[in-house]
């Protein structure tokens, strides 16, 4: 990653430059990824990408710039890159970094605590081990003799994520991302259907204990067998039951990014300026919820390095937050869910 004294030195450059604000985001994420077609090995690769992202406020205007070169010339060199697209302010001598490395800003250090740390690391087994959980989930979606063709996967993700800005913060955190997936394909004399099933959390391999691969594959392929054997549905107006699972997508599509202050700003949400009101039926609570232990979204800190909270948006139909983050704030004028770490 990168050093304390460096970020101080790019934030000093970008306040003698006339930045109002200078944020570093930066990451390292290495993956995995095996895929199995009808018990054929179809793919097992592994990657590492890492690289660091520099924003600078000039009011609510941004200019950015990204590379993967995490070396002091390189930042310091899109630094200078970024300056130049808003000509030179006033130099401003705080955090000004001496030839000993003194000077620089007193960062106020948060680190993960671990709450979605896994229980079985993502190098603890070979890919035989994983191989051998995707052969037993082919095994469990083939359910009767219809079941056609199996495709299996696996999906990991370990990524180390740095936030430090020119207000202070220095906020670390871990992310870990386990999906395993099975489609099955039924198919008769006149028909095909298929049956999907893809498990994930935050979590390591143990995600196999949560999650039997024999039962997710079983659970896919009566779900293809459902599907090839049901009736039409029937035409007319009916009523509609929504899932809480991928519900959730459909909810957020629908309705999350109208809370979020990049529209409101704008004022092209139709939610706009109704904080207070009721905008939905009593029935109707939404969480913004990033604090659930090992939960596919959750985390410790978010990309500015604000810790992750429970929010409640919506409480029994009316209006309570909107979705605010650093820029957001500065248009709209409403407070983020907390202070910076």
């Amino acid at each position: 990653m990168i050093s304390e004294p460096l970020a101080s030195e790019v934030f000093a450059k970008a306040r003698a430059g006339g930045a109002d604000f200078a944020e570093l985001y930066v990451e390292r994420n290495k993956t995995r990824m095996m895929r199995l077609l009808s018990g054929e090995l179809k793919e097992a690769t592994s990657g590492i990408r890492y690289g660091a992202g520099l924003r600078l406020f000039y009011g609510v205007d941004i200019v950015y710039a990204y590379t993967n070169d995490l070396t002091a010339e390189s930042l310091l060199e899109i630094c200078d890159t970024l300056l130049k697209l808003k000509g030179q302010g006033s130099v401003d001598e705080q955090g000004r970094i001496d030839d000993k490395g003194r000077g620089g800003l007193d960062f106020r250090k948060a680190v993960a605590k671990g709450l979605h740390a896994p229980k079985i690391a993502l190098d603890a087994k070979d890919k035989r081990y994983r191989l051998e959980r995707l052969l037993e989930a082919e095994a469990g979606a083939k359910v009767a003799g219809e079941i056609k063709q199996v495709e299996t996967f696996l999906s990991e993700g370990e990524k180390d994520v740095l936030v430090a800005n020119s207000e202070g913060v220095w906020a670390e955190d871990k992310r870990i991302r386990t999906r395993m997936g099975v489609t099955a394909i039924a198919q008769s004399d006149n028909d095909m259907q298929t049956g999907k099933d893809f498990p994930g959390l935050s979590c390591g391999l143990e995600l196999f204990d949560n999650f039997p691969p024999r039962e997710v594959g079983r659970k896919a392929g009566e779900q293809a067998m459902t599907n090839l054997r049901a009736r039409l549905a029937p035409a007319g107006t009916m009523p509609v039951v929504v899932g809480n699972a991928f519900g959730g997508v459909l909810f957020h599509e629908a309705l999350g990014h109208l809370l979020e202050t990049t529209s409101v700003a704008k004022r092209t949400s139709v939610l706009t300026d109704k904080l207070g009101e009721k905008i939905a039926s009593d029935c109707v609570t939404f969480i913004d919820e990033g604090t659930t232990p090992h939960g596919w979204g959750s985390q410790e800190f978010d990309d500015e390095g604000m810790k992750s909270e429970h929010t409640t948006l919506i409480e029994k139909g009316v209006l309570k937050r909107y979705m605010v983050d650093k820029l957001g704030e500065m248009k709209t004028g409403y407070p983020a869910r907390t202070k910076r770490t």
